[in-house]
Formats: C-alpha cells, sequence, structure tokens
C-alpha cells in the first residue's frame, strides 16, 4: 500500500491537543492524525503514583 501527501486543515484547539500529546509523549502529529482516522483514540495513560 503506497501512502498519499494530502492537505488538510485543523481548528486551532485540536492542533493545540495534539501538540500536547506530542510534548508528553513523543508520538509526531502526522502520526496521531493518522491513527485518529483509523478509529484509535490517542491519549498518554497517567503515570501511576509510588508507594
Amino acid at each position: 500500500m503506497t501512502k498519499k501527501q494530502v492537505t488538510i486543515t485543523l481548528d486551532h484547539s485540536i492542533v493545540h491537543e495534539m501538540e500536547q500529546i506530542r510534548e508528553d509523549t513523543g508520538l509526531p502529529i502526522s502520526t496521531q492524525i493518522e491513527l485518529k482516522m483509523k478509529g484509535y483514540i490517542v491519549r498518554k495513560e497517567h503515570e501511576p503514583i509510588a508507594n
């Protein structure tokens, strides 16, 4: 399967959310978009609290 480059317009709030996820997880925005288009939810699990 080959990939094709496309252009999309995203709302500022979505971009901000994706930038925050990128900072927290290191997951590039392009990968987040691909996963969301496939139906996945992209989020970071909170770190467990150490006892």
